[in-house]
């Protein structure tokens, strides 16, 4: 519930860029609500400051934020709102959590009651969310996305019993929002005032209007036993007497709590969940219960769901019976099967004189063996024996692999005696005989000294902000970046094109920089030698400069970022600073100088996920304490392999994939971007079947380099360049020679769509893209490549195609080995998988049987002969 406002507004469509005071638009409301109603909800409450809107319940906010945010006259903005929301509404309803309905009020008090918890303050004047804030900055050390303060040095954890904390959690288990309700019933704030002696200040209970419609009455039918009501009994005698916890009697038979009209003589009722019951004296505690019951408070909550948080309502259930083990039917123990034979053979059968040839033997022991029928397939007999194809090749070696060899009425090996990894031939199978008595001949440890360390001094320090600007945004950029001549361009400014980059609204690009004046203003520009806010949001921005000679940070980056950084490393679990540095063959001080937000320790600042430059331009990877001439050109090195690789890779190769479990070689070479004959020519150890020498856990070489040596020449120009990016798929002839940004088409993703995702209308998406018809029912497909940017951003002039030339694009390669007979102009493929029936494939590609039928003749009807295992069959074709 605590989080419920956030995703409401969200799901109705908050304004969260296009105004600092709409909260929400008209046609995001529910269409049920009345234009009264739908009004009051749209108004503009423009006495509150941008950051009321995006408040959160759980997030503490920093002084300066609370005091332009808390005034008076946004308190009573919210008031008024909250009044023509009731007035206007009435019991008109929106849908909740939990598909519940609640009144339309709850939109407007939801976000009063965020308000009124981040401003309240104590009898002295203070904010509490700052008091909370330090206080759970000592309970939690470290960076938090919710809490300014990470830095708890110098600062005085405030006492327990401090008035301001008291004063918060007085109001959330007062209040109905949030996880108010939760805290109400565990008694923390009775708990709180008694420990530390508050008095005169109870909890002022709230609550919200909820309409539930009545479900309409089901017949139940009774799992268990039934028991008759007799005139001498009452609830808690024959719960008592039926072994059954009074409150699951009352729940099982539909009966009001507290055994209130409780049904008279003759009834019967319903005895299901019995269990080993115990009365509830008077003053019970389940600390007590439990110990008496040995078993413990967590199975006793449990077993007993009617019991609260904190076991408050215990007390209020004395002479009632509860459950002291597990309610309903007992397990029963399963029947003892170790008299049957085990699974896995232990023993070597007796070869049969119809064995096929190779099978069986002193090195492949055979533990069960099948008799061939007519009709069978080596699938089919890997599926009814529970192995899996290779190993059935494996004990079969007369099998081919495409398994056209088995015979009828021949015996095969369907079972390995024992552990069929220590077979002789099982991939990595090796016989190591060790001697006890030889000597040691490796190298003795010796305990090394202790590390030291040398104080480190930043070499690089991060820009003063500029006047006015935020000094708590999640990123800045210097204003040396963005003095570009922008004449002839789409951009009005370098303003605008600022933030442009980083995907912000000018609107609030001006609110976080107010010292840059009127900022669609086209003398808008940047002072030299300070930074600008770039981004205010937690979530991180298009971080960067506008230059495309740069590459694109790969995630979140942290401010004080060098202009010309031109290369970036990501953090993951467990990498440190220091392997970091390593990976990309630069010095700690190194990393450290170029990523200035990080602390000397890598603690503060250094995040999962998050981007940091380890590469400079003209920065040749040493340690920066030798000077370098005009003349040296780095050169590119080569990546370490992600694990053993095997003899024969070349010399040059520098890209490496490392085999994972299921995936085949011709699987890695297609996820590479190569073919299988690149890959077995940079690996030449594997097999061309690929199952000798591939193996789990490996690298192989999967990119090679040229004979000569990448350079980097340094560039004159002061304008941005960009190259054109390579579509990511086959595209449509007609196509701007200047585009510079494609778009692939996915499942269900209609042209108006992904036009929409682009940022750019259906108009510029059919210019640039001429052979595809207006209404885009003709040469819009599935996995094709469409442009949907051009450099300057201005429509291209292009040639439409007649209707007599046909577009050409790139037939797809398919994934896996496929049959003869399929179509040529078959531009789908897909895999089987294991336990995929070409019924199941067919409907997954949306096409019918007999459409798959069609284009995969070597298949029979029943899908019994050709459908393999591994094997690519079509399922969509090109007009």
């Amino acid at each position: 519930m605590q989080t419920f406002l956030v995703d409401l507004l969200l799901s109705l469509g908050i304004a969260s860029t296009a105004s600092a005071t709409v909260l929400l638009y008209p046609d995001s409301l529910p269409s049920t609500l009345t234009a009264e109603c739908t009004n009051a909800l749209i108004v503009d409450v423009t006495a509150c400051d941008p950051l009321v809107r995006d408040l959160r319940p759980d997030v503490f906010y920093p002084p300066a934020s609370l005091s332009r945010m808390c005034t008076t006259a946004c308190s009573s903005a919210l008031d008024t709102w909250w009044s023509s929301v009731q007035s206007g509404c009435g019991n008109q309803t929106i849908t909740v959590d939990l598909e519940v309905e609640a009144a339309a009020v709850y939109i407007p008090g939801a976000l009063q009651y965020y308000f009124q918890n981040a401003c309240l303050k104590d009898d002295e004047g203070r904010y509490c969310g700052p008091v909370a804030a330090l206080a759970a900055a000592f309970s939690d050390p470290g960076i938090s996305p919710f809490n300014y303060i990470s830095n708890i040095t110098d600062q005085v954890r405030p006492d327990d019993c401090d008035t301001c904390l008291a004063e918060r959690l007085r109001m959330r288990q007062g209040s109905p929002y949030g996880d108010g309700p939760i805290a109400a019933s565990m008694s923390l704030y009775e708990s709180m005032t008694a420990s530390c002696g508050i008095a005169g200040r109870p909890v002022v209970t709230t609550t919200i209007d909820y309409f539930t419609a009545a479900p309409a009455p089901t017949a139940k039918v009774c799992e268990g036993s039934t028991y008759t009501i007799k005139a001498s009994d009452d609830c808690y005698t024959i719960s008592k007497s039926q072994g059954v916890g009074t409150n699951w009697l009352l729940a099982d038979n539909d009966l009001e709590a507290f055994c209130t009209n409780f049904p008279a003589a003759g009834t019967s009722l319903c005895i299901t969940n019995q269990c080993t019951t115990v009365t509830v004296p008077t003053n019970a505690t389940c600390e007590a219960v439990a110990a008496a019951a040995n078993i413990t408070e967590t199975q006793l909550i449990a077993w007993n769901p009617s019991i609260s948080y904190g076991c408050a309502n215990l007390p209020k259930m004395n002479g009632s019976e509860i459950c002291v083990d597990a309610p309903g039917r007992k397990f029963v123990n399963p029947t003892d099967t170790s008299a049957l034979p085990p699974l896995t053979p232990t023993t070597t059968a007796p070869k049969p004189t119809d064995a096929a040839d190779g099978s069986g033997g002193a090195e492949k022991p055979c533990g069960r063996w099948y008799s061939v029928q007519q009709g069978d397939y080596c699938n089919l007999v890997a599926i009814k024996f529970g192995i899996t194809l290779p190993d059935f090749l494996f004990l079969n070696p007369a099998v081919n692999a495409n398994c056209t060899n088995l015979f009828a009425l021949e015996s095969y090996c369907v079972a390995a005696v024992g552990d069929i990894n220590t077979y002789i031939g099982r991939p990595g199978h090796a016989t190591i005989t060790l001697d006890p008595s030889a000597p040691f001949t490796g190298i003795p440890y010796t305990e090394r000294p202790d590390a030291t360390e040398s104080p480190y001094t930043r070499l690089y320090t991060p820009l003063p902000e500029a006047t006015g600007t935020r000094d708590d945004c999640v990123h800045y950029f210097a204003g040396d970046d963005y003095q570009y001549n922008l004449t002839g361009s789409s951009f009005a400014s370098n303003c605008e094109l600022a933030a442009a980059t980083y995907n912000v609204d000018l609107e609030e690009f001006g609110l976080w920089n107010p010292g840059l004046g009127n900022v669609s203003d086209p003398a808008c520009a940047f002072e030299k030698g300070v930074r600008y806010c770039g981004s205010w949001y937690l979530e991180a921005g298009n971080e960067g400069t506008p230059t495309d000679a740069s590459p694109t940070p790969p995630g979140p980056t942290m401010s004080g970022s060098p202009a010309d950084c031109n290369e970036w490393a990501i953090v993951t679990d467990g990498l440190s600073c220091t392997d970091l540095a390593s990976e990309a063959g630069i010095s700690l001080e190194q990393f450290l100088a170029w990523n200035p937000a990080v602390s000397s320790d890598c603690k503060t600042n250094y995040w999962v996920d998050e981007a940091y430059c380890v590469g400079i331009s003209g920065d040749d990877g040493d340690d920066g304490s030798a000077t370098t001439t005009s003349t040296a050109s780095p050169t590119t090195s080569k990546p370490t392999p992600p694990g053993p690789t095997m003899t024969g890779s070349p010399a040059d190769c520098n890209k490496w994939s490392l085999v994972t479990d299921g995936l085949s070689c011709t699987d890695l070479a297609t996820q590479a971007g190569i073919s299988l004959a690149q890959f077995l020519a940079w690996n030449p150890a594997v097999s061309s079947d690929c199952k000798t020498n591939y193996w789990l856990g490996e690298a192989y070489c999967v990119g090679v380099s040229g004979d000569a040596t990448t350079t980097k020449s340094p560039t004159t120009s002061a304008a941005p360049t960009s190259s054109k990016p390579t579509p990511p798929g086959p595209t449509m002839t007609g196509s701007p020679a200047d585009c510079n940004k494609w778009s692939l088409v996915t499942d269900g993703l209609s042209c108006t769509d992904l036009a929409t995702q682009a940022g750019i209308s259906l108009a510029q998406f059919l210019a640039w893209n001429p052979a595809v018809s207006s209404d885009c029912s003709t040469n819009y497909w599935l996995g094709e490549a469409y442009c949907v940017g051009v450099a300057g951003g201005s429509t291209p002039t292009t040639t439409k195609p007649t209707t007599t030339a046909k577009p050409t694009s790139t037939k797809p390669t398919p994934p896996g080995p496929t049959m003869s007979g399929s179509p040529a102009n078959c531009n789908k493929w897909s895999l089987v998988t294991d336990g995929l029936t070409c019924t199941a494939l067919a409907s997954q590609a949306g096409i019918t049987l007999k459409q798959f039928l069609a284009w995969n003749p070597a298949v029979s009807s029943d899908c019994v002969t050709n459908y393999w295992l591994g094997e690519a069959y079509c399922v969509g074709v090109s007009a």
